[in-house]
């Protein structure tokens, strides 16, 4: 009797908090790509579209992108968004030419559409090394993705 009493006491703790669960957790759990795009495929460019999407309702976000490369080593992007800035750090020590990380944000993004190309651009950004109004980081491209 007395197991039955604690057995049963046990299984509406776990059902309680099981019902628990936070609304914020589950808000920031419902994107539905990896957070790592590689393939630069639909799929990605998806999640992309997602990543921007959120940025621009103000919700944070977290994806890493690593380019096709042509020639040279690969660069790797860490985007890191809060909902008011997304932070850009771009790793190209795997290029022996360029072989450097640098970090900059940017208050504005979008992907901006060019025929079978969709790119991503950056805006009213901080910490450049360069003076520009906007950055295009990485492009998709269809024709080059089949």
């Amino acid at each position: 009797m007395k197991y039955s009493n604690l057995l049963l006491l046990i299984l509406v703790c776990f059902g309680l908090s099981a019902c628990s669960n936070s609304t914020s957790y589950q808000e920031q759990q419902i994107h539905t790509g990896q957070n790592i795009l590689k393939t630069f495929g639909d799929e990605d460019l998806e999640r992309m579209q997602e990543f921007v999407d959120r940025f621009n309702d103000n919700r944070s976000d977290y994806v890493m992108a690593i380019p096709p490369i042509i020639d040279g080593g690969y660069a790797i992007y860490d985007l890191k968004s809060d909902g008011d800035m997304v932070t850009v750090r771009t790793d190209r020590t795997r290029d022996m030419y360029s072989g450097k990380e640098s970090t900059f944000s940017c208050r504005a993004m979008e992907v901006r559409k060019d025929g079978s190309k969709q790119i991503v651009v950056l805006d009213k950004c901080e910490g450049l090394e360069e003076e520009a109004t906007e950055v295009e980081l990485f492009t998709f491209d269809r024709e080059l993705s089949r």
